[in-house]
């Protein structure tokens, strides 16, 4: 009877260490998840703004200390909320994680693509050799965004508004490179959408006078 009650408790503590293994892998996965959770957008799995904002602040670090620039490229798509209202939620999301899929075609592995929100998409070029290789980054996304997405039997056409704004000439820190290249995104859309625009001298004033009449 003893060798018996000592194989049953032997079988018994076996069960329980397996048991705690196996919630212990399970707390480990959720961990691993909240962290993943944290910085990247659940649905295209693409930074999200939190990390835009880290990579963001690093590159404009390095570029001031080497004398170098930075690019901003802020991107949404047009009447993009007519889909949801017309397709459902569903059609959108699957539209988006299309064209997140599109955009890392074209994104170099030395610069972020990220989620910014909704349907807008943040691009940060560390040291672009200038205002031209950034609008011609610009102009491939327009060039991927305009390829038709077939969805069962229909073809769903999209353009895209694009603002661009560079460090240090358009502003020294995130928050104020990330105004500007929005202040070029409205530029752009109210040029009739569909449009590339530049930060300037003259939007960053229309800005600052809209602002302060807020």
């Amino acid at each position: 009877a003893g060798l018996g009650q000592d194989a049953g408790q032997a079988t018994v503590e076996r069960a329980d260490h397996q048991q705690r293994r196996q919630g212990q892998h399970v707390e480990d996965q959720e961990r691993q998840r909240a962290t993943f959770l944290a910085y990247h957008d659940p649905l295209t799995t693409l930074p999200n703004r939190r990390q835009l904002l880290e990579h963001l602040t690093e590159a404009i670090k390095d570029a001031k200390r080497t004398s170098r620039k930075v690019g901003l490229l802020l991107m949404d798509l047009d009447h993009f909320a007519r889909i949801n209202d017309t397709l459902g939620h569903d059609t959108g999301d699957r539209i988006i994680q299309e064209i997140s899929q599109r955009l890392q075609t074209v994104v170099r592995p030395e610069q972020t693509l990220a989620r910014f929100s909704g349907d807008e998409f943040v691009i940060v070029l560390p040291d672009p050799p200038g205002p031209e290789s950034v609008r011609q980054l610009a102009n491939e996304i327009a060039n991927q965004i305009n390829i038709p997405i077939t969805l069962g039997k229909q073809d769903i056409h999209l353009t895209t508004s694009i603002g661009i704004a560079l460090y240090p000439q358009d502003g020294q820190d995130p928050e104020t490179l990330l105004q500007y290249a929005d202040q070029a995104l409205f530029s752009a859309k109210e040029s009739g959408r569909d449009q590339i625009s530049m930060s300037t001298t003259v939007l960053q004033e229309q800005s600052k006078r809209r602002f302060q009449l807020s």
